[in-house]
């Protein structure tokens, strides 16, 4: 059961995956039930056994089904698979056994021709240098960033439900401001500071223009917000965990999706009572960043503002130093949100 969480949650936030994701094109999550394997398929792996000489005995038990399968298996049988080009979502409809959570692919990109940058997008854009070199502009003091934007169709599908399409705009920015001079400042270089930000807005579905504020949800997070609301309603006492299901056209990437453990939202985080990260929360387009994070009690954003005068803090000098530069990096990094947004618009 908690494999199966795991993979339904990565499943509702595979769309966000993505957008960003600089070499994939699909992401295909499919769940396999020993219990509902067909019996032509135990019969094949009975007869397999039956000529596989010393190993016989243990893989006819395997085909019989008497040996209970692990978590592990179920993990490892659950099948996840990106391929750049894999063809269409008419594959979706699968055999006895197995449960499709996701399959979302791009169906296309359209670039947005810009002066200059033609040729690099938001999914290329970290392969881009040119915001390293030095030219007259960065010596008096003006910038050698990177920016572009362009369109991209998501075709998701899960579970039974009809596939859809969405578009989406995704604007990028790479080497804006002081996030620029951070990552090339020699003192960093072991930090492998990667000035980079994006920002996507969801504008249609299947052709018909959508509130990019509100727009509806992707089928994955659809099925599991429905799946939940099933669950609770049979559980007599309620003890059913909530599942962090993602917000419609909204949520913070860095550059994987944040809040996804259900049992981290039980503590409280550093960055809950963070102005910034909280208007980051409510924009309305997905945002990801190679902001700084915390590793205390799962992944979340490292605080962008002071912590007030009357907190306690109870970490030493070298901690509050690695907390003050990890704030400076994530305000300079807001200079690339705001280019990759205005990129967007």
């Amino acid at each position: 059961e908690e494999a199966r969480a795991t993979l339904e949650t990565f499943a509702a936030n595979a769309h966000r995956v993505l957008l960003f994701a600089a070499s994939l094109g699909e992401i295909r999550v499919v769940v396999r039930h020993p219990d509902n394997v067909p019996s032509e398929e135990k019969a094949e792996k009975a007869a397999a056994a039956a000529n596989a000489g010393s190993d016989s005995d243990d893989e006819a038990e395997d085909a019989k089904g008497g040996t209970p399968p692990s978590p592990g298996d179920l993990a490892f049988a659950a099948a996840v698979a990106a391929a750049a080009n894999a063809g269409d979502a008419a594959d979706a409809v699968l055999s006895g056994g197995e449960e499709l959570l996701v399959d979302v692919r791009i169906a296309s990109t359209s670039p947005r021709a810009l002066p200059g940058n033609d040729k690099t997008t938001p999914r290329n854009i970290v392969d881009d240098k040119e915001w390293r070199r030095h030219t007259l502009t960065t010596l008096f003091g003006g910038g050698n960033s990177t920016r572009t934007a362009h369109a991209v169709t998501l075709r998701e599908c899960a579970g039974n439900s009809p596939p859809v399409s969405d578009e989406w705009v995704v604007g990028a920015a790479m080497g804006v401001g002081k996030a620029r001079d951070l990552a090339l400042d020699r003192k960093n270089a072991h930090l492998m500071l990667l000035p980079l930000a994006a920002a996507a807005a969801h504008i249609r579905r299947d052709g018909a223009h959508v509130d990019p504020s509100a727009p509806p949800p992707p089928p994955a997070a659809a099925r599991l917000a429905a799946a939940h609301a099933h669950a609770s309603a049979a559980s007599a006492d309620g003890s059913a965990r909530p599942p962090v299901v993602p917000r419609s056209g909204g949520g913070l990437c860095c550059p994987l999706p944040l809040d996804t453990d259900p049992a981290a939202a039980i503590f409280r985080r550093p960055s809950d009572d963070d102005p910034v990260a909280a208007a980051l929360r409510r924009m309305p387009a997905v945002i990801m960043a190679h902001f700084a994070l915390t590793r205390g009690g799962g992944r979340c954003l490292a605080p962008f503002v002071e912590p007030s005068p009357g907190a306690a803090v109870l970490i030493d000098l070298a901690g509050q130093t690695a907390a003050a530069a990890r704030r400076e990096w994530n305000r300079a990094l807001c200079q690339c949100l705001a280019a990759a947004y205005s990129q967007m618009v």
